[in-house]
């Protein structure tokens, strides 16, 4: 169980740290293109989704899985 809950516990720490590197590209993105109205709004609902859908379930599962992990250990 222990090895199970380690890999599911990388796999979300490397989903969490993608969107940590990509989002600040967004966001680059979204100044240098500040005159084009159609792209910003793509780039705007690519921020929110990696954001709400990828980047805080990649958190809160990589946080659960470290504390079951240190639970499980002792």
């Amino acid at each position: 169980m222990y090895s199970w809950m380690l890999w599911f516990h990388i796999i979300s720490m490397v989903s969490w740290f993608a969107v940590l590197f990509y989002l600040p590209r967004l966001f680059v993105y979204h100044v240098e293109n500040g005159t084009n109205q159609g792209f910003i709004e793509v780039v705007e609902v690519m921020e929110m989704k990696i954001y709400k859908y990828i980047g805080v379930p990649a958190f809160w599962a990589t946080l659960l899985s470290g504390i079951a992990l240190i639970v499980m250990s002792t």
